[in-house]
């Protein structure tokens, strides 16, 4: 039987979430200063309170409840300090029926879709935010790679393929080792991969490799800058 593979991301305590990935300076080169700015998995809001000191409106989601009362929180003081604002909703990004269409500037995803271990939900997701964003708005994703070379993460992806089914979907256990139990699941992906699932509604501007450290170790991450299709295109 197949674990509540989302359980884990629901559950944690705000401060446990983890959190290593950073919004890249090219992001703000592209995004200008009063749009309105969707970030999906915004946990407690450590990326979306920093757009918002960068002069860009927030909308943070995320399914974690003690995440999202958090940066709720914390945003009733930054909102009193910064012109734009920062707003925080606990929504599953699967069902982003809370927005309009062609409601935001930008979306940003950071460590986001390596928690999206069900491929069906992968695309879905997608399309979602495809629908929220303008036309001509931009997609930034920046997440884990595949990192076959990596032996901690070759152990893993070998190993615990029989238990989830698809390659470079592997379990975090307690003990960070192969042998401990479930925390979580994540899913690395490689650039074709990540990038066959943005380009039905986006055009692909950029991808650029990167290397984050995670733990103690250096991992492979990759980050994509992408443009929702025009109106026109997308029909």
């Amino acid at each position: 039987m197949i674990p509540d593979i989302m359980l884990a991301w629901k559950s944690f305590s705000a401060k446990q979430i983890p959190a290593i990935i950073p919004l890249e300076p090219i992001f703000y080169e592209h995004v200008k200063k009063g749009s309105k700015v969707l970030d999906l998995g915004c946990a407690w809001g450590r990326v979306g309170f920093q757009m918002q000191e960068a002069g860009l409106n927030v909308f943070g989601v995320d399914i974690n409840a003690d995440a999202i009362k958090k940066a709720e929180l914390l945003a009733v003081e930054t909102n009193k300090i910064y012109p734009e604002q920062a707003k925080f909703l606990l929504v599953d990004a699967l069902d982003l029926s809370n927005f309009p269409d062609d409601y935001f500037d930008a979306a940003v995803m950071i460590a986001f879709m390596v928690t999206q271990v069900d491929p069906e939900h992968r695309p879905k997701i997608l399309k979602e935010v495809c629908r929220v964003l303008k036309p001509n708005g931009f997609l930034y994703i920046a997440d884990f790679a595949d990192n076959y070379q990596n032996p901690k993460y070759k152990d893993r992806y070998e190993q615990h393929f029989k238990k989830t089914g698809e390659w470079r979907t592997f379990i975090v256990t307690d003990t960070h080792s192969v042998e401990g139990n479930e925390l979580y699941r994540c899913h690395h992906y490689t650039k074709k991969e990540l990038s066959d699932l943005v380009s039905p509604g986006f055009r692909i501007e950029k991808i650029e490799d990167k290397k984050y450290f995670t733990g103690n170790s250096e991992v492979d991450c990759m980050v994509i800058l992408a443009r929702k299709h025009r109106q026109e295109q997308s029909k």
